[in-house]
């Protein structure tokens, strides 16, 4: 019995409907921009395009979210490492002028398109 009052209430917790329910818009900026970093490129590069609410968040902390999606796809060492270190351990001739982690992410991926 104590088992399913406990399924009911988490159920009733997970409603839409319930005031507790958390939803996107109610999520720091931080964990946001962390969920964002686990994204592939080119959705990150897409979802200001969504709503203007992640079109403000997005552009106005972009060096971070693709600094830590560098590191969360592998191609940096460490989420420490700068963008000037970043460029170093990839051809230059390949990389072009990189400026930011979006352009540095932009040059290292084959599928990531501006």
């Amino acid at each position: 019995m104590v088992v399913q009052d406990c399924s009911v209430t988490a159920v009733k917790h997970l409603s839409p409907s319930s005031s507790s329910c958390l939803m996107f818009s109610d999520l720091s900026a931080d964990v946001f921009i962390e969920i964002l970093s686990y994204l592939p490129f080119n959705t990150i590069a897409s979802l200001p395009l969504v709503s203007r609410r992640l079109h403000s968040l997005i552009k106005s902390n972009e060096n971070p979210i693709y600094h830590r999606a560098s590191f969360y796809h592998g191609y940096i060492p460490s989420s420490y490492t700068t963008l000037e270190k970043a460029h170093s351990m990839y051809s230059r001739r390949s990389m072009g002028q990189i400026s930011n982690w979006k352009d540095f992410c932009a040059s290292i991926s084959p599928f990531f398109t501006i």
